[in-house]
């Protein structure tokens, strides 16, 4: 699980086992054994509570951290420029090559 820094009173998301639901609570701190200090519990688990994790709250479902934008797509007239992770990427070459529109019409770079 990937390590957060957290502010006290920051809303997370919380949970002692893999078979247990989340639940949001409010951060205060983590003890020296390393467990995450809530409002309400320490927790063995803990991330952030946000847009990306809310769909997260009841649910046993294992946080899917969000994949990084690899890939800057943008046509030649400038009007269309968006991020893309790889997957993101492949589906829209895919659904160009299907609608049979100009891919080559596009330029490709790879952000690092």
């Amino acid at each position: 699980m990937k390590q957060f820094e957290f502010k006290p009173f920051d809303k997370v998301l919380v949970r002692n086992m893999t078979t247990k639901e989340w639940r949001a609570d409010f951060y205060s701190h983590t003890d020296a054994n390393g467990n995450h200090q809530c409002i309400s519990s320490n927790w063995d688990e803990c991330i952030p509570y946000n847009e990306q994790t809310a769909h997260l709250i009841g649910t046993i479902t294992d946080y899917d951290p969000p994949k990084p934008k690899e890939w800057k797509v943008r046509s030649p007239n400038g009007m269309f420029v968006e991020d893309f992770t790889s997957d993101e990427l492949l589906r829209f070459i895919e659904t160009a090559v299907i609608q049979n529109k100009d891919i080559p019409t596009f330029s490709i770079m790879h952000m690092q």
